[in-house]
C-alpha cells in the first residue's frame, strides 16, 4: 500500500490491484479514509509545511529527534517517542519499497551516495 497525493486530497492505492480505498462492506470509514481526512484537515490548517532534505537524529531514554535540515541549515525541530519514531520508521520503509517496486528503480541514500562519490574520486 502507498498513500499518494491526488488534487485535493491524499489515498492509498493498492499497488496490486490499483484500486483505491473507498470504505468498508459495512459503509464505515475506513483507517485510509479516516487518515486521508485527517491530512486533508491538517492542509486546510495552514499549518507549516517543510521540505527537508537532510536531517540529524537525536537519541534520549525517553524519546527521539529530529533536526530537519534544508541544504544542511536546520528548519525545524521533530521530537517523538520511541514507539512513533518506530512505527514512523516502518512506515516511510512500506511507502519507500512500494515506490521502489512500482518504479521498477532503487532510491539510495544520500550517504551511499556520497560515499560512492568519494570512491570514485580516489580512483581518478
Amino acid at each position: 500500500m502507498l498513500i499518494v497525493e491526488g488534487c485535493k486530497r491524499h489515498c492509498k492505492i493498492d499497488m496490486e490491484t490499483d484500486q483505491t480505498s473507498r470504505g468498508s462492506e459495512s459503509g464505515a470509514p475506513t483507517e485510509q479514509e479516516k487518515a486521508s481526512g485527517i491530512m486533508e484537515f491538517a492542509f486546510q490548517m495552514g499549518l507549516p509545511k517543510l521540505y527537508f532534505n537532510g536531517f540529524i537524529c537525536g537519541i534520549s531514554p525517553s524519546d527521539l529527534s529530529l533536526v530537519l535540515q534544508q541544504n544542511n541549515n536546520p528548519i525545524g525541530v521533530v521530537f517523538g517517542s520511541h514507539q512513533a519514531m518506530r512505527a514512523l520508521s516502518v512506515r516511510l520503509k512500506e511507502a519507500l519499497d512500494a515506490i521502489e517496486l512500482q518504479a521498477k528503480i532503487k532510491i539510495t541514500a544520500s550517504d551511499e551516495i556520497a560515499a560512492a562519490m568519494m570512491q570514485a574520486g580516489k580512483k581518478e
